[in-house]
């Protein structure tokens, strides 16, 4: 070794005198400041997934349609005839009122064509269970590889899919994968990164979701055939498995399972990239001596299920994700259908999120995310339940198409901290596994959600009431919990427990203060 790569392993890994492994995982994040360029890049790549998902959700709208007239001239420019009438001569399609001049061709209706299946297939695909995390002996980033993998040769698979149940099969694998991968990179932003660094990653993670939503708009109106359409769709995911591959092991994982080469590197990694030696002295535990024995998966979870806080974290969770992207999506497919131009309104809707996920970061920094998530699923319900009544009354259409999209503002600002605030109170030790019990009742929401738009009552404002008040009430189900701002995440269910009145009754000395300041 010369004297400038001893230089430089002085300077990146961690001095031997201190082992990381009685430090505490906050504090070596934390260490780093708002400014941790390392940091902010992990931040972004575990928000890629979100442009691949979005993309893989949004799809399926754009391939279970009917199939289009599409007719060619004889110079082979491509013309969009939907519903052109034609007629058969010799043998061959033309289209009727062009004398035989043009040969008709048609886009292959594959794998879906009825309007039924249409609406049942758009969200099917992700009621499924994210139970294929109780594997919590593997590392963050090897599932994260595993679900990456197996995605992209799932998603391969559905674009050469034969039939039509080889589709649907491979559909309901895919959808496992794609909220298996969100669930970890929820996860992994939260261990990765500071606090004050998880007010933007949501803005981070809206603005790869809009692009996906963007990406499969864009590409449906280049490729016409549903296969080729898929496959194009899929090519995201292999940059993102890729970058997976220079993601560090979580620190907080790493220390609870006594994985000290892990956060050896991870240390080194950072010190390269913020050209700054982090002193582990001031990481250490408040009580270096006490031992803390590795984690055992089994004992874990057998914690988490007799804990009665970590079930009302999970429960109420769960329930508020639910409601909360049932609702995300079916008031955008709602805007979109009160749209003339669908396809404009689609590219809008993606666009829309991002106002609301910007809001999020002055709301993060001066409010918990506690009230935040609160009051924006109120006034989410509030706009909602208001929203059909202006077109009822007063026959005013663009009054009712403004008020949901108020409303979706400010769920797009709930759903973007529920994935910082229910992470942050879960213990490191089944943080992974409490999420995606979490997201599993979010999945259901997407399903369920596309059939909103083809409920009808006899007093037709009464599904905007209903859904509204349910948001509400949901909403106010949050105020049990505990906020996480300022507060360091905890590493174990005895942690959780322990600690749930303390933080509970500090809380309200801090919600006092920030809302007399905020006045």
């Amino acid at each position: 070794m010369d004297s400038t790569q001893l230089e430089r392993s002085k300077r990146d890994y961690p001095t031997p005198l201190v082992d990381p492994l009685i430090c505490d995982p906050n504090k070596i994040v934390e260490g780093y400041g708002f400014w941790g360029r390392y940091q902010w890049w992990t931040a972004v790549q575990c928000n890629f997934i979100m442009l691949f998902y979005a993309a893989n959700i949004h799809l399926l709208p754009f391939i279970t349609g009917s199939a289009k007239t599409m007719c060619q001239l004889p110079n082979s420019t491509r013309i969009n005839l939907t519903g052109c009438s034609y007629e058969t001569k010799n043998g061959k399609e033309f289209c009727g009122d062009t004398n035989g001049s043009i040969i008709l061709q048609q886009i292959s209706p594959e794998p879906i064509s009825s309007i039924m299946t249409k609406c049942f297939y758009i969200r099917s695909d992700h009621l499924s269970t994210d139970f294929l995390l109780f594997g919590r002996s593997l590392r963050k980033e090897a599932r994260l590889f595993n679900n990456s993998l197996w995605n992209i040769i799932g998603n391969f698979a559905c674009a050469a899919a034969p039939g039509f149940w080889f589709f649907v099969v491979l559909r309901f694998v895919v959808g496992a994968l794609s909220d298996s991968y969100y669930t970890i990179g929820a996860n992994y932003v939260c261990e990765l990164t500071t606090e004050s660094q998880r007010s933007f990653a949501g803005l981070i993670g809206t603005t790869f979701w809009a692009i996906g939503i963007l990406y499969v708009g864009g590409l449906a109106q280049a490729v016409y055939n549903w296969r080729l359409l898929y496959l194009y769709m899929t090519l995201p995911s292999i940059l993102c498995f890729f970058m997976i591959f220079t993601l560090p092991e979580s620190p907080h994982w790493a220390i609870r399972h006594h994985k000290r080469s892990r956060i050896a590197s991870y240390i080194a990694a950072s010190n390269r990239w913020n050209c700054k030696r982090l002193n582990l002295t001031a990481c250490l535990r408040d009580d270096p001596n006490e031992h803390r024995p590795k984690v055992n998966s089994l004992k874990a979870i057998l914690l988490m299920l007799k804990s009665c806080q970590m079930w009302k974290i999970i429960l109420i969770g769960g329930l508020m994700s639910c409601m909360m992207n049932f609702t995300y999506f079916a008031i955008s497919l709602e805007a979109i259908d009160l749209s003339e131009d669908h396809f404009t309104a689609y590219m809008l809707n993606g666009v829309t999120d991002l106002p609301g996920a910007a809001m999020c970061i002055p709301l993060l920094h001066f409010f918990g995310r506690k009230w935040v998530t609160i009051f924006s699923g109120i006034f989410c319900g509030l706009a909602l339940a208001a929203a059909p009544f202006p077109a009822e009354w007063f026959g005013v259409n663009a009054l009712k198409v403004a008020l949901i999209l108020l409303a979706k503002f400010f769920n797009t600002i709930a759903q973007t901290v529920i994935p910082v605030w229910f992470p942050e109170m879960l213990p490191t030790t089944v943080r992974v596994l409490g999420f995606a019990i979490i997201n599993f009742p979010h999945c259901i929401g997407q399903f369920i959600a596309p059939f909103f738009r083809h409920v009808h009552f006899p007093w037709a404002p009464l599904k905007y009431v209903v859904v509204g008040i349910a948001c509400v009430l949901c909403s106010i189900l949050c105020s049990l919990l505990s906020d996480t701002k300022g507060k360091d995440m905890p590493g174990d269910v005895h942690e959780v427990t322990q600690t749930t009145k303390s933080i509970t009754q500090e809380n309200e000395k801090d919600d006092l203060t920030s809302f007399t300041a905020a006045e």
